[in-house]
């Protein structure tokens, strides 16, 4: 949370997401304050802690001494191993609501570069105790206001009282998923009024305020079985928000941030159906779909038209080397997701400056 952040992506610890991280130059992530959603490390390894520790480890080697949003995720997956059923158990636990949430405070005061999100709960005693020591530690607070909760607004009114701490706060307000078909002035009229509610509530002052959604889509066949270009509704949602001048009134500045080009509600495993190579520019969505491959559908994005040949980020290099022929470790479509969503981050992050160029290593054409 900073003047220097000029984008906040809300991420999972999936091993795409975090690949998408770690591979991004770092100027670039200087400039991003992910909100990182904590669950459990999907492989085990010998040696390697449980599976909350194992993606705390992944997070931290990803973004170095940088600060970062810690969140958590509710489990929602069936175990199938007994690794997955320790992952559940460990995440469970941390919403707990006894001591304060006391599980989930001890996790956030292992280190410092984590900045704490709160968990909302109807047990508004143990949600004060809960905040009251996330603000001690002086590091700032995130609150997360989710459109499907009803903004969490009868929670954050049972805070009206309570002191913040000292450091900066950070105000999210997560539309989830936004369809194709949605409206978006409704969308943005809940938003901004959630948005009044909350300034209302806590003062302007040493906060910021981030509007959040995703409109990546979780299914292509329905759209088109080979080829579709899809507008990021998240950010036609923020250019709409970010000049309301009731907003500007209240004194909020609106930060952009999304789910980094992720499906933002519950979703299947990354591979489903037809081959498909994603390509992000700064507004759409750029797909290829094909029966007969990765190599043929990559072949396709490198003669679209929108293709930037510039754009020298490691997805777009992973991209260009892949066309070239080096597919190895390329046949699922888990690293292709991981090289759309580290595109996507780049552009991004460099949004009002047109998308700058970062060199992050040599490539080979």
């Amino acid at each position: 949370m900073g003047v220097q952040h000029t984008y906040y992506p809300a991420i999972s610890t999936r091993q795409s997401e975090i690949r998408a991280l770690k591979e991004l130059a770092e100027p670039t992530k200087d400039r991003l304050f992910p909100i990182v959603r904590l669950q459990a490390w999907s492989r085990p390894k010998a040696g390697q802690g449980g599976p909350l520790e194992r993606s705390l480890t992944h997070i931290k080697d990803a973004l170095g001494i940088r600060p970062f949003a810690l969140d958590v995720q509710v489990p929602r997956q069936l175990p199938t191993t007994e690794w997955a059923q320790l992952g559940i158990d460990e995440q469970s636990r941390l919403f707990a609501p006894s001591g304060g949430f006391a599980n989930w405070c001890d996790i956030v005061e292992t280190d410092e570069r984590l900045i704490p999100t709160v968990i909302w709960a109807d047990n508004h005693a143990a949600l004060r105790t809960q905040v009251s020591r996330l603000a001690a530690l002086g590091r700032g607070l995130v609150f997360r206001f989710r459109r499907s909760q009803g903004w969490n607004l009868a929670d954050a009114a049972s805070l009206l009282d309570l002191a913040l701490g000292d450091g900066p706060v950070l105000f999210m307000f997560d539309c989830e998923q936004i369809g194709a078909r949605d409206d978006l002035t409704a969308i943005g009229l809940s938003v901004r009024g959630a948005m009044l509610a909350v300034a209302g509530m806590f003062e302007p002052e040493n906060s910021e305020f981030m509007l959040c959604g995703s409109s990546f889509p979780s299914q292509f066949a329905e759209i088109n079985p080979e080829h579709a270009v899809i507008d990021i509704r998240e950010r036609v949602l923020f250019q709409m928000l970010r000049a309301s001048p009731l907003l500007l009134q209240a004194g909020v500045v609106l930060k952009y941030g999304d789910h980094a080009s992720v499906f933002a509600g519950e979703r299947e495993p990354a591979f489903r159906g037809a081959p498909r190579v994603d390509y992000p520019t700064r507004s759409r969505w750029v797909y290829h779909r094909c029966a007969q491959g990765f190599s043929t559908a990559v072949a396709r994005v490198r003669a679209d038209s929108r293709w930037d040949e510039t754009l020298l980020c490691w997805g777009a290099q992973r991209i260009r080397r892949a066309h070239g022929g080096d597919l190895q470790g390329l046949n699922s479509q888990s690293p292709w997701v991981a090289m759309r969503i580290n595109i996507h981050l780049h552009l991004q992050a460099h949004h009002d400056d047109g998308g700058a160029l970062v060199i992050e290593e040599a490539w080979v054409d």
